[in-house]
């Protein structure tokens, strides 16, 4: 299946890709210049090599922007790894508080470490309402 231009911003495959007509454009009309070897004629006051260097920039723009994003990628990752030896250090540190026999689970400093004492919880699936709940209507009977 083929991706149409305005699919390619929201393709997890391509994401974060600029696709541009005006730069399919400059590189059909590239190379259809330099095919016809008609190189050595100027076209609206320009001849190949203006325009080859007037377009340059769309393609050194994107050249360096996707080199940023590949920049990112290893970025990314980075911030991964180094989550990952928090994570475990994090749950190092609150196993340490749980198993502590003068904090436990129940101690403030639990709580403060954004924990849910184990003396202040509820019993049962607190998730989503009664199905057997029917929607009240405002006394007036309107629904404004």
């Amino acid at each position: 299946m083929a991706l149409a231009v305005r699919d390619i911003h929201r393709s997890p495959k391509h994401n974060m890709i600029i696709k541009s007509y005006p730069a399919e454009r400059a590189t059909l009309v590239k190379e259809a210049w330099q095919n016809s070897q008609l190189t050595g004629i100027a076209f609206g006051g320009l001849t190949y090599e203006q325009f080859c260097s007037g377009i340059a920039p769309t393609y050194e723009t994107r050249a360096a922007y996707a080199q940023t994003l590949n920049i990112a990628v290893g970025q990314r990752q980075a911030i991964d790894n180094a989550d990952e030896g928090t994570s475990s250090l994090v749950q190092r540190v609150v196993d340490g508080i749980k198993s502590h026999p003068d904090l436990g689970l129940n101690s403030p400093l639990y709580s403060q470490c954004g924990y849910v004492p184990k003396n202040q919880r509820r019993s049962g699936n607190t998730r989503g309402g009664s199905a057997l709940e029917e929607p009240t209507l405002p006394i007036s009977g309107s629904l404004n």
